[in-house]
């Protein structure tokens, strides 16, 4: 047991205690910085190096860069609605009527279907 003593002597103010956890939060908040690539050539070329070139050490690999250059979400296209229905077709599978999706594919097939007409 801790004796009234040593309780007397762990006593902490208010304005202590409200500092101490302001401090822990604003640690937790604060997100750890990682070092990515583009910090790696910045430090290269503060040093005075001269980029590295394909296959040497140090050079980014194809993932490290399309990441870094954000290509990697460029070079994937996003298929549209309609290739999910086409592929739900093909696997045999039938879309709900009562979904958001096959709502608004239906309404977007019945306005192409209007303009087509229109033009002819």
């Amino acid at each position: 047991m801790i004796s009234l003593r040593q309780r007397m002597k762990m006593k902490v103010t208010r304005a202590q205690l409200r500092r101490i956890i302001k401090e822990a939060l604003e640690e937790n908040k604060r997100p750890k910085q990682e070092k990515n690539i583009w910090d790696n050539i910045r430090a290269k070329q503060a040093r005075g190096e001269e980029p590295a070139k394909p296959g040497e050490e140090g050079y980014p690999d194809e993932k490290t860069w399309d990441s870094a250059t954000n290509e990697a979400d460029l070079s994937e296209k996003k298929k549209g609605l309609w290739a999910n229905i086409h592929a739900k077709k093909k696997r045999g599978e039938k879309s709900n009527p009562r979904s958001k999706s096959y709502k608004a594919a239906k309404k977007a097939g019945k306005k192409i279907n209007k303009a087509a007409k229109g033009k002819k």
